[in-house]
């Protein structure tokens, strides 16, 4: 017997809907950078410097002393060789490209899911798979934002160092000035890896709904 609610088909116009965006998306990135932004100086993001020394007005030996933390400022650059071209599409189009792909993914398999309970196939082997696919993924791309921020950040660093020069400032961008253990260098967001515990916990749900479901079958 089919689902009867209109909700899981809503739902599934939505993720149908979000994979054209995302197949449109992941096409028209590249083709943008390509035609406009290469012309244009391109936002890096944040570049961070090392601490400066600084001296308080009229303290003694026995005042802390002042202290600035994650000094840093959003840098932009215009491409002037084919070598600065590449490095910002790197920067620029590689992820963003890969998180829509990642986003298409999902998108797909919530529409497969949504269609299968439509269709009143529920506990399926063929869901316990999506559903297991979702998690993961979820997981995964926390992951990788994780490691590409840890790229991003030391190579737009050492990219920045380079070519722009700041009077009385250094950009961290060498393990000799810690940067791995930089706050800003190792960010994953744990929220994003919580639910996909959660998806995948979903998962033994369907796993016994599925053994019920096949006992059942088994005794009719």
């Amino acid at each position: 017997m089919k689902y009867s609610s209109k909700l899981i088909s809503n739902v599934r116009a939505l993720f149908g809907l979000g994979r054209v965006l995302c197949a449109c998306l992941f096409v028209a990135i590249p083709i943008l950078h390509f035609a406009f932004a290469e012309r244009l100086p391109q936002d890096l993001g944040l570049v961070y410097f090392k601490t400066p020394a600084l001296q308080v007005k009229g303290a003694t030996a026995q005042t802390h002393p002042a202290t600035i933390e994650n000094l840093c400022a959003e840098v932009s650059v215009p491409p002037i060789t084919d070598e600065d071209r590449g490095f910002l599409r790197k920067v620029g189009v590689l992820w963003p490209m890969v998180t829509f792909g990642l986003i298409f993914l999902f998108c797909q398999w919530m529409w497969q899911l949504c269609r299968n309970v439509e269709r009143g196939d529920v506990f399926s082997s063929t869901n316990l798979k999506l559903v297991r696919r979702m998690g993961a993924l979820v997981i995964v791309e926390a992951l990788l934002a994780a490691a590409f921020n840890l790229w991003k950040l030391g190579a737009v660093a050492a990219y920045v160092r380079d070519r722009v020069s700041f009077a009385g400032l250094e950009v961290v961008a060498s393990p000799a000035d810690a940067f791995l253990f930089h706050p800003a260098a190792l960010h994953i967001d744990l929220d994003q890896i919580v639910i996909g515990l959660v998806i995948l916990g979903l998962t033994e749900v369907f796993r016994q709904g599925l053994q019920l479901k096949q006992e059942a079958d088994l005794t009719v």
